[in-house]
């Protein structure tokens, strides 16, 4: 199976030297993941919504906090998507974490560094350190990669900051909470997150997810971080439930 594996994979990266990229919409050539006509098609992360959990809501005028955050305020003092999640993006991500392919993740995450100058990730913030939202061995066994990690490594990049694989780990598998709201999607997680490494201590730290949906994730990743001394946590994802 294994060497199954690398043969897909070499294959894959054989085809995407010797023909031009294809755009993930609509099929004609681009140099990027979408070509400029699909990545129009994007609902911007900057659009109008919760300054606090970062929900996108589709009213014009100025932000407000949800209703959700208001009577319970998130253990984060913010969190961003880099665009919506739904359309061609929802698609490309489902693609991505069912099977990896590096083409498609490289694309993936040149969308999320391409939105992060206009949602202001780790700007003027020198002690700030990059942490993926992390997964369970058995489930990165199964998958073979992390979804997250690689946003997170190229964001790093992109924005000249450290990123922190092991600052937080899973003490046990937390089954698929896939359509489950957001009660028991905390019960699932309650205690399974714990601090790992003693370098957050003191930092601020931006927390990189790929999908935010309910928060639930984000909220216990969140709480873990300041368990080990860091002194604020943002959270950035590339996609956010609309």
């Amino acid at each position: 199976r294994g060497i199954r594996s690398v043969g897909v994979r070499a294959g894959r990266a054989v085809r995407e030297l010797l023909w031009p990229g294809l755009c993930a919409g609509c099929g004609q050539p681009a140099t990027s993941l979408l070509c400029d006509a699909c990545r129009g098609t994007l609902v911007s992360g900057a659009e109008p919504g919760c300054p606090q959990c970062g929900r996108l809501d589709g009213v014009e005028g100025s932000p407000h906090t949800c209703g959700r955050c208001l009577k319970e305020p998130p253990a984060f003092w913010r969190a961003r998507g880099a665009y919506g999640y739904g359309g061609l993006l929802q698609a490309s991500i489902s693609r991505w974490k069912n099977g990896p392919e590096e083409g498609l993740g490289r694309g993936l995450s040149e969308l999320m560094t391409r939105a992060a100058p206009g949602l202001g990730w780790g700007q003027e913030d020198p002690g700030l350190v990059i942490v993926p939202v992390p997964v369970h061995w058995r489930r990165l066994a199964r998958r073979g990669f992390h979804p997250p990690g690689m946003l997170a490594r190229a964001l790093g990049r992109h924005l000249g900051r450290p990123v922190i694989f092991g600052a937080l780990r899973f003490t046990r598998p937390v089954p698929s909470s896939r359509g489950r709201g957001l009660k028991a999607r905390r019960r699932r997680l309650r205690g399974a997150l714990q601090p790992k490494d003693r370098a957050i201590m003191g930092a601020s730290v931006l927390l990189v997810d790929d999908v935010m949906t309910t928060g639930a994730t984000a909220e216990m990743a969140a709480r873990a971080c300041l368990r080990g001394g860091a002194r604020t946590v943002e959270v950035a994802c590339l996609a956010r439930a609309l």
